[in-house]
């Protein structure tokens, strides 16, 4: 239950970067075309991203203990595809492959947004624990 609940809150936070990635390119003015190319991308994305932080072990361990350690595995669990993404934008022009700017943003968002999310874990188990006050 944990993992699955682990897996929503990853993919939500995929969704909500990639979309702020898309929109950004636009002033924020939402079209047809970016929700076409968003819906479209957003299954694959989410799912290389997905089996990338599971091969970095990034659904194992205490999530609430996040360290510098941690960051670095992140940072390079979402670099990966990232980086296959630019590679493939080179040669491919489909949905957010047609963007470099969209998924260099996307991949800033997801880290920022999983950092986030991690160190609100930790600082929430230790006021639950009477660490901080």
């Amino acid at each position: 239950m944990k993992k699955l609940l682990l897996i929503v809150a990853y993919v939500w936070i995929f969704t909500v970067s990639l979309v702020l990635a898309f929109e950004s390119r636009d002033g924020f003015r939402a079209t047809d075309w970016n929700a076409h190319l968003i819906s479209d991308s957003l299954i694959w994305v989410a799912g290389i991203k997905l089996l990338s932080m599971t091969a970095f072990r990034q659904f194992r361990g205490l999530l609430s203990f996040f360290r510098l350690p941690d960051v670095y595995r992140l940072a390079l669990a979402l670099a990966i595809p990232s980086g296959l993404f630019l590679a493939a934008s080179f040669y491919l022009q489909y949905g957010v492959l047609e963007f470099k700017s969209a998924i260099l943003l996307d991949f800033f968002l997801s880290l920022s947004l999983l950092c986030v999310f991690r160190t609100s874990l930790r600082i929430w188990r230790e006021r639950r624990e009477g660490m901080i006050h």
